[in-house]
Formats: C-alpha cells, structure tokens, sequence
C-alpha cells in the first residue's frame, strides 16, 4: 500500500529493495519475509500487577464459569423450563424470597 500511494518514502523505499534483494540462501526468508517492523515494541515494566491485597472481597474481577448437568426426566418445554427456573432463581441473588403456600 505505502509502495502504491507514497513510493518515495523511506519504509516504502527499504521494503522495494528488501523484496528485490534476492540473494537465493537456501532455508532462508526471502522478500517480503525479511521484513520486520523499525519501531520497538512498547513495553511497560512498571505495569502495575493486581495483588489479592488490591482487590476487594466483595467484588469478583472474573465471571466464573460454571458447568452444570441437567437430568430431564421427560422431554418437554415446561420440564425444561421448570428446571431453569430452579437454577436461575436461586443465582440471581435478589433477595427475594418466595412466600411458603398456605
């Protein structure tokens, strides 16, 4: 693309004559696989690292995955639905409660 638009610029110009170097070396890279990016790469050393000190006991950083395996003694919408609903509710955590039938 820089080759097509801007043929006088300096990567423009380096990777023209980096494809064109053809010196046959054999189980070497050649032409456009010789190429490697001028800038360095950023590094932050001092990145700060969480610590279980950092974080708080109430606040999870994570999802967790979960895995559960249903047993569905019949195979209707209402059986699955009901089984649904008796994991959900309970995870949801609302503190909603339900009121015991009289």
């Amino acid at each position: 693309l820089i080759l097509r638009h801007c043929p006088s610029h300096s990567r423009a110009l380096h990777v023209k004559s980096t494809i064109e170097e053809s010196e046959p070396i054999p189980y070497a890279p050649r032409g456009i696989d010789k190429l490697e990016p001028k800038h360095v790469r950023l590094k932050f050393l001092e990145k700060r690292k969480a610590t279980n000190n950092d974080q708080d006991d109430g606040i999870l950083s994570k999802k967790v995955n979960q895995n559960i395996e249903l047993y569905i003694p019949e195979a209707s919408w209402t059986a699955l639905a009901d089984i649904l609903l008796e994991i959900l509710l309970p995870l949801s955590g609302s503190g909603c409660e339900q009121e015991p039938e009289n």
